[in-house]
């Protein structure tokens, strides 16, 4: 693709059925900051976010084509600078409605780049600033953009009866020959959400709703963390190594939609699953467990081993992540802190 686009409208507007439709419509796409960290390695991303250094960030992201998610709603008009003739899509939402999803999906979680967005890390009790913040930014797009209809596309994609009519006139690219793709509403994933928010009395019924597609990937993740931890606990990690893929080997960071959507679920029940096992599941077996069911799958990943030092106690601390594709699956909290040391990476 010669012309990027971005999507420069905040969290939950849409943005993820968004960033689907652009892989489907053939664009490499760059979604939230673990992917954008991964291309500049050596530096900190939130720190490069906070004190506005754009320059290195809009550098380092010539390999995609297509951008959704934080942080480019921040700096569009720096973007429209260095990439000119790109363009922007502002994705909206009634505000109310806009307002209870944030509440609904971040509840009182606290994240650096929602502080550096509004001010406040979590949206709790920060209402009336969070929707403020959302009315201001969506004002100063549109002004920016002003009498440059060729260059802005707003959209409510909730709301837009014909999206894919809509996008693609837009981006002068032919229409796909499938449906619109939503994200983040399915039955399944209530279901999901469900399960991991009942308590201990009534986790079991939940269970037994769950639809059996749901009860066997359940059974699977914690089948394999047990196998995980028990491979840790009696066998040498060089007999572990022969099963983790080719050493100091990285798969592509291109994977098409469905197997990235499979490699992103999977993570998401490895950390859910994790969190109720009563024997330990922390990094180390979670990527293990994660790189095991991508292999029976065929889906290419890559397991990360790091190190740092910890000053306090003046030892090593290690860490391990698994990656498929351009998403980070289990272990991406915290990981630019190490230092890698070591990789496996195969196909099957």
């Amino acid at each position: 693709m010669n012309q990027k686009v971005f999507c420069i409208g905040f969290h939950k507007t849409g943005t993820s059925s968004l960033a689907v439709a652009f892989q489907i419509m053939g664009y490499r796409v760059c979604r939230r900051l673990g992917p954008l960290q991964d291309l500049i390695p050596d530096k900190n991303l939130i720190e490069l976010i906070r004190n506005q250094q754009t320059q290195e960030i809009l550098k380092a992201i010539k390999p995609y084509d297509a951008f959704c998610d934080n942080p480019w709603p921040l700096f569009y008009k720096e973007i429209d600078v260095f990439y000119p003739g790109s363009k922007f899509i502002l994705t909206i939402r009634e505000e109310n409605s806009w307002l209870k999803s944030v509440l609904q999906y971040f509840k009182n979680s606290e994240t650096e780049i929602r502080e550096i967005i509004y001010g406040k890390a979590s949206p709790i009790e920060n209402e009336v600033i969070y929707l403020e913040r959302y009315r201001k930014h969506n004002a100063e797009v549109l002004a920016y953009f002003k009498n440059r209809p060729d260059d802005l596309l707003i959209i409510d994609i909730e709301k837009e009866e014909n999206q894919w009519t809509t996008l693609c006139q837009f981006l002068e690219k032919e229409i796909p020959n499938q449906e619109f793709p939503h994200r983040n509403k399915s039955s399944s994933d209530k279901k999901r959400e469900t399960y991991a928010a009942g308590s201990k009395n009534n986790k079991l019924v939940t269970f037994l709703k769950l639809p059996i597609q749901e009860k066997r990937l359940l059974v699977e993740t914690t089948t394999l963390l047990f196998i995980a931890r028990l491979l840790v606990l009696f066998l040498p990690f060089r007999v572990i190594a022969k099963r983790l893929g080719e050493h100091m080997t990285e798969t592509t960071r291109q994977t098409p939609t469905l197997q990235e959507e499979t490699s992103v679920k999977i993570g998401r029940v490895i950390r859910k699953v994790s969190r109720h096992t009563p024997f330990r599941s922390l990094c180390l077996e979670q990527a293990i467990t994660c790189k095991f069911m991508l292999n029976r799958r065929g889906i290419s990943s890559t397991i990360y081993f790091g190190l740092t030092k910890d000053e306090e106690a003046l030892k090593l601390k290690a860490h391990a992540w698994t990656r498929s594709g351009s998403q980070t699956i289990t272990g991406a909290k915290g990981r630019h802190q190490f230092k890698v040391v070591s990789t496996f990476g195969n196909s099957k």
